[in-house]
């Protein structure tokens, strides 16, 4: 086997991010879809707004216990790396759901849950 060296100009060549690619937008942010509910406007709109805020929670929480699932150090290390990485996959199954739901697939059972917390829907 022969080893072979690359400069550091080709490897930061190979390294660099994609820029400047375009696509489709789908739908603009903030903008509404006006279903066939019985919601009005501004009701939808605030309902849009609290549960993007929930979300964006739900996902700050599911990286936090990620994070200090490998920072956990000390005598109770393995019952806490357990207990982090429990709560991470639960809320990652809410995001996961919401996300989902969100392109109208069948959410998982935590989103489920979620959507009944939230806005009674069963």
């Amino acid at each position: 086997m022969t080893n072979v060296t690359i400069d550091a100009e080709t490897i930061l060549k190979r390294a660099a991010p994609l820029t400047h690619q375009q696509a489709h937008e789908t739908q603009p942010y903030g903008h509404l879809v006006r279903m066939p509910i019985a919601l009005s406007e501004n009701a939808c709109k605030e309902s849009v707004e609290n549960l993007n805020q929930l979300l964006a929670d739900t996902i700050t929480l599911r990286d936090l216990y990620k994070k200090h699932h490998w920072q956990v150090a000390g005598p109770t290390f393995y019952q806490l790396h357990l207990l982090f990485d429990k709560h991470y996959g639960e809320q990652n199954e809410l995001v996961v759901g919401a996300v989902v739901a969100t392109l109208r697939g069948e959410p998982g059972h935590g989103a489920r849950l979620l959507q009944h917390d939230l806005v009674g829907v069963q």
